[in-house]
C-alpha cells in the first residue's frame, strides 16, 4: 500500500478504499463471529455492547494496517489518532430492491452527511474525524456498494461559534463526481467527516464492521465516543492501547 498516495486520496476526494485490509483466517474469524453472534442474538444488526467481549470483533479496534493510514492522516494535519467510536455491527439487505444501478442521482441511495446525525457537533473535530467500514461480503456497482461523492467534504463550513454549516444535498449532487466503489471481502473504506455518501440498495448478504477515529486532541469535544470496559481492554494488544483514550474523570 502507497501510504502518501492513499492519504493524498483521503484529503482531496474524502473517501479512500483500502483493498483486502483483513485476509485469511482473521477474516474468516469476524465473519465466523458475525454468524454465531446473530444466532445467538436472532438479529442481524449488533450494537456495540453485544459485541464488545467478542473477542473476534475487540481485536479488530484499532487494527495496524488500518491505523497506518489513520496515523498518516492525523500526523499530515499535526495531531494523534486515538479510536472514537465503535457503533458496532450490521447486515444491511433489501431483496425487494427496484433500484436501477445507472441512476446514482436520483435512485433511493439514502445520500446523506454522518453530520447530519450527530447532537451539538464542534466544527472543530469535525476536519480531523474519520470513519471506517469493514466490508465482510463482496460489494458490485449494481448491489450493495458504497457510493462516494467525490470531494464533498470541501463544501461544508462553519459558524464563528464552531457549529458546522452542511453543504445543500442538491448542490453536492448536482455537481460533484458520484462513484460507486465495489469492494470484496476484507476491505475497508475510510472517509472522512462531510464527506457524502449512500448506498446502492443492496440485494444480497452485505455485512459490515464500523469504527470512527478521532485525535487525542480533539477527542473531549465532542461526547459519544465509546468507551471500552475492563472487559475488552483486555483482549486489545499492548501496542494498541497508545490509540485508547476515554473522558476524563
Amino acid at each position: 500500500m502507497n501510504i502518501d498516495r492513499v492519504l493524498s486520496t483521503l484529503l482531496i476526494e474524502g473517501c479512500v478504499v483500502l483493498p483486502d485490509l483483513i485476509i485469511g483466517p482473521e477474516l474468516k474469524g469476524l465473519q465466523d463471529a458475525f454468524e454465531r453472534r446473530a444466532k445467538d442474538l436472532g438479529k442481524r444488526h449488533f450494537n456495540w455492547e453485544e459485541i464488545s467481549l467478542v473477542p473476534e470483533f475487540v481485536q479488530y479496534i484499532a487494527h495496524p494496517k488500518l491505523m497506518a493510514v489513520v496515523d498518516a492522516f492525523t500526523k499530515h494535519l499535526g495531531f494523534d489518532a486515538v479510536f472514537a467510536n465503535s457503533p458496532g455491527a450490521r447486515e444491511s439487505y433489501d431483496p425487494n430492491s427496484k433500484y436501477e444501478p445507472a441512476n446514482l442521482r436520483h435512485g433511493p441511495l439514502g445520500w446523506h452527511d454522518d453530520v447530519m446525525g450527530m447532537k451539538t457537533p464542534n466544527a472543530d473535530i469535525l476536519q480531523t474525524g474519520l470513519s471506517s467500514l469493514l466490508y465482510l461480503d463482496e460489494t458490485f456497482a449494481d448491489n450493495g456498494a458504497y457510493c462516494s461523492a467525490v470531494g464533498s467534504h470541501h463544501l461544508a463550513h462553519a459558524t464563528p461559534d464552531k457549529k458546522p454549516i452542511l453543504a445543500k444535498p442538491a448542490f453536492v449532487l448536482d455537481n460533484c463526481e458520484l462513484r460507486p466503489n465495489p469492494v470484496k471481502p476484507g476491505s475497508v473504506i475510510l472517509y472522512r467527516a462531510h464527506h457524502w455518501h449512500g448506498v446502492v440498495p443492496p440485494r444480497q448478504q452485505r455485512r459490515l464492521v464500523l469504527q470512527t477515529f478521532s485525535t487525542r486532541q480533539h477527542y473531549p469535544l465532542q461526547v459519544g465516543h465509546t468507551q471500552l470496559s475492563a472487559e475488552t481492554l483486555k483482549m486489545i494488544a499492548p501496542e494498541r492501547m497508545k490509540y485508547i483514550t476515554s473522558y476524563a474523570k
